[in-house]
C-alpha cells in the first residue's frame, strides 16, 4: 500500500525555519556570552594572582627591612633601585627612618614598602621597634666561635667577638633531608684566648668576666646572650653561570689570575694549594650539607707566594672572600692579601696577612701571627647571599602594619 505524504503548507515551513534561526541565534549568543565570561574569569584570576604576588613582594620587603635594621640601625632603605628577586619579576623598594616621636617608645623605625610583581603593586607601612642586643651595633672585624684562639704581634681595626665560654653559640645544622635550623652548640669547653702583643682598635666582646683584659688597647665588654654562627648553603655555587668558574677535583693552581668566583669541589682530606694566584672574584671551597663543621676540618687551603683573594668585581656577586666552612686555612708566610667576607673552619699557622672585610672562624685559631684584620663596612652590610648572620641578642618587634601611608 502506498502512503503518500503531503508537504506542509508554505506558512508552516516558514515558521519552522524561523524557529531554527531563532534557536541557532540564541545558542550562538549563549556560546559567545559563555566564552566572554570565561575569558573575563581567567583575566580576573590572572589579575588576582599578580596582585597577590605583589602583596607577597611587599611582605618580603618588610622581612628584609627588619633584618637590615638589626644589622645597622642607621639603615635608610634600599634607595630608588630597590631589590629584585631571582625570578626577575618580584621587586620591592623600602624607605626607612627613625621615628623620634613614636607613641611606641624609643628605637622605633617607620617603614614604607612598595612591592611589585609585573604590572601589579602593593604598599605596606609599618612601625618596627629594634632591639639591638649587646653587640649588634658593633663593627665586628673578627668573629671567633670556637674553643682556643691565639693572635700574636697583630692588630684588629674594628671590634672582635670571642666566645670564650662553652656552649655560647647557636650553630646552623642540617638534618637528613637537608633542611637547616639553629641548634644550641659551640665549643664543649671554655678553652683559652690569648693575645700576644696584639691590640684591638675597637671593642672586645667576650663572655668571661673572671679574666683580666685580653689586650691593651680597646675596651672589653662582657656579654651573655648566645651568638649565632653564620647560616650557610653553598649549593648555589654548584650551578654554572656568569661569574662562576668551577674546579672539580682540582687541588693546585699556580700563577693564575681568575676574575670569576672560583669554586673548588674536593674530596675529604684533599688539600688545595694556591701558589702565586690572584683570585679576584673570591674562593668558595664547597662543603656538603651532610658534613658537621664542628667535627673539624675536611680540607686544607694553603696559600703560597703572596696569593690574593677577593676585591674584584667579576665574581658571581660582590664581597666574596674565602668561604670555606669545612676548611683549615694556612699560608707560607710570604704575604697574603684577602678582601671580602671570610668564613673558615680553622686557622692554622697564618702569618703576614692583611685581611679586610669580616673574618669568621668556627672552631680554632692556632696562630694569627703578624696579621692585621680590618673591618670593612660594605662587606659586613652586604654579605654574600649564601651566608646569613644573626647578631648577638638582636631582634625586632613589629608594633603595627598598615596598607597605606595616609
Amino acid at each position: 500500500m502506498r502512503i503518500i505524504t503531503q508537504p506542509p503548507p508554505h506558512s508552516q515551513r516558514g515558521a519552522v525555519l524561523l524557529l531554527v534561526i531563532l534557536v541557532t541565534s540564541l545558542l550562538a549568543a549563549a556560546t559567545a556570552s559563555y566564552s566572554g565570561t570565561l575569558e573575563d574569569v581567567v583575566d580576573v584570576q590572572r589579575d588576582e594572582a599578580s596582585a597577590l604576588r605583589a602583596e607577597f613582594a611587599a611582605e618580603s620587603g618588610l622581612e628584609y627591612a627588619q633584618r637590615r635594621l638589626m644589622l645597622n640601625p642607621a639603615w635608610t632603605g634600599t634607595g630608588v633601585d630597590g631589590v629584585t628577586l631571582s625570578d626577575g619579576m618580584t621587586h620591592f623598594m623600602i624607605a626607612a627612618a627613625p621615628d623620634e616621636a613614636s607613641s611606641f617608645g624609643e628605637n622605633v623605625h617607620t617603614l614604607e614598602i612598595d612591592g611589585d610583581y609585573g604590572d601589579s603593586s602593593a604598599r605596606l607601612g609599618s612601625s618596627v621597634r629594634v632591639f639591638m642586643g649587646e653587640s649588634a651595633t658593633s663593627e665586628l672585624a673578627l668573629i671567633f666561635l670556637g674553643e682556643n684562639f691565639k693572635q700574636r704581634h697583630g692588630m684588629v681595626y674594628g671590634d672582635i667577638l670571642v666566645t670564650d665560654r662553652a656552649n655560647k653559640v647557636n650553630d646552623w645544622v642540617y638534618d637528613a633531608e637537608g633542611n637547616g635550623s639553629y641548634q644550641s652548640g659551640g665549643a664543649d669547653a671554655d678553652g683559652t684566648t690569648i693575645f700576644v702583643c696584639t691590640g684591638v682598635d675597637g671593642t672586645v666582646y667576650k663572655y668571661r668576666g673572671d679574666m683580666d683584659d685580653y689586650q691593651w688597647l680597646g675596651d672589653e665588654v662582657v656579654i651573655t646572650e648566645n651568638t649565632q654562627a653564620p647560616a650557610w648553603d653553598l649549593d648555589q655555587y654548584l650551578v654554572e653561570g656568569p661569574g662562576l668558574r668551577i674546579y672539580d677535583g682540582v687541588t693546585k693552581l699556580t700563577n693564575e689570575y681568575v676574575e670569576e668566583t672560583a669554586v673548588f669541589i674536593l674530596e675529604p682530606d684533599q688539600k688545595l694549594v694556591l701558589k702565586g694566584c690572584t683570585m679576584a672574584g673570591g674562593v668558595v671551597v664547597y662543603c656538603p650539607k651532610d658534613y658537621d663543621p664542628r667535627s673539624g676540618y675536611r680540607n686544607i687551603v694553603m696559600l703560597k707566594n703572596g696569593t690574593c683573594i677577593g676585591g674584584g668585581d667579576g665574581g658571581v656577586e660582590d664581597h666574596i672572600g674565602l668561604i670555606a666552612p669545612g676548611a683549615r686555612l694556612q699560608n707560607d708566610a710570604n704575604g697574603t692579601w684577602m678582601c671580602g667576607f671570610h668564613f673558615v673552619n680553622e686557622i692554622g699557622n697564618f702569618k703576614y696577612a692583611d685581611i679586610w672585610g669580616q673574618l669568621v672562624i668556627l672552631n680554632r685559631c692556632q696562630n694569627l701571627n703578624d696579621c692585621e684584620v680590618s673591618y670593612y663596612a660594605p662587606v659586613a652590610e652586604n654579605r654574600p647571599s649564601a651566608i646569613s648572620f644573626g647578631m648577638t641578642g638582636a631582634y625586632t618587634d613589629m608594633m603595627e602594619v598598615f596598607e597605606n601611608f595616609n
